[in-house]
C-alpha cells in the first residue's frame, strides 16, 4: 500500500467520522419526520385556501394527505369545515369550488362520518366532532341530513330516525320548546358529537 494510499485510506476514514459526530450534532429528519412536514405544509395550503373559499382545491390538498396519512389529525379537524362549508350555504368562490356528491363519496374521507348502526340503515353524517373546538360547545343544525349521534350508556351510534324523539313542551297545548333525544335501545341520553365510527361501505 502506498503512501498516498494510505493517506487517502485515512482521510476517508476520518471525514466519516466527523460526519458521524456532526450528525449526533445535527441529526437529519428522518423520512417519517420529512412525510409530516410535507403533510402539514399542505394542510396549511389547505386552510389558506378554505379562508380564499375555494373548497374544491382545499379538499384536493387534503385528499393527497389523507392518501398517505389517514389518521393526521390535523388533516381530519381540517377536512370538517372544508367539507361542512363547501356543502352548506357558504358561496364557494366560483361554482367550480363547491363540493359535489361524488367527490364526499371518496373512500378517504370514510374517517370523518358518523353511521347509523340500526339494522338495514344506510345512513351516515359528517360528525360534529371534528367541528367542535376544544373548550366550546358546538350545535350542528342541519334539518336535511340524517344526523344523529351515540348513546352515552350502551354505546350504539343512531341516526336522527333511528333515535327516540320527544318534543317538550312547557304546556300541554304550548308549541314544543325543545326535542328530547334519546337511544331507542336503552333509553339512555345521546351524544350530538361523537368521534366519527367510520362510514359503511357495501360489501
Amino acid at each position: 500500500m502506498t503512501a498516498l494510499t494510505v493517506y487517502t485510506f485515512g482521510m476517508t476514514i476520518w471525514r466519516s467520522r466527523r460526519r458521524q459526530r456532526d450528525d449526533r450534532k445535527n441529526p437529519q429528519p428522518s423520512a417519517d419526520e420529512d412525510v409530516t412536514a410535507w403533510a402539514h405544509a399542505l394542510v396549511e395550503e389547505a386552510r389558506s385556501l378554505t379562508l380564499q373559499r375555494r373548497f374544491r382545491s382545499a379538499m384536493d390538498r387534503l385528499l393527497v394527505v389523507l392518501d398517505i396519512c389517514p389518521d393526521l389529525p390535523a388533516a381530519l379537524e381540517m377536512a370538517a369545515p372544508v367539507i361542512s362549508l363547501g356543502t352548506g350555504a357558504a358561496q364557494a368562490a366560483n361554482h367550480g369550488e363547491r363540493l359535489g356528491p361524488q367527490l364526499l363519496l371518496d373512500s378517504r374521507l370514510d374517517a370523518m362520518f358518523c353511521a347509523c348502526e340500526s339494522p338495514g340503515c344506510t345512513a351516515s353524517w359528517l360528525s360534529a366532532h371534528w367541528l367542535a373546538q376544544p373548550g366550546t360547545v358546538t350545535i350542528v343544525v342541519n334539518a336535511g341530513s340524517p344526523g344523529g349521534g351515540r348513546c352515552q350508556e350502551c354505546g350504539v351510534t343512531l341516526c336522527r330516525n333511528h333515535a327516540k324523539r320527544t318534543e317538550v313542551r312547557y304546556y300541554q297545548d304550548g308549541p314544543p320548546e325543545f326535542t328530547r333525544v334519546q337511544c331507542s335501545r336503552c333509553g339512555g341520553e345521546m351524544d350530538s358529537a361523537p368521534a366519527p365510527n367510520g362510514r359503511r361501505r357495501g360489501g
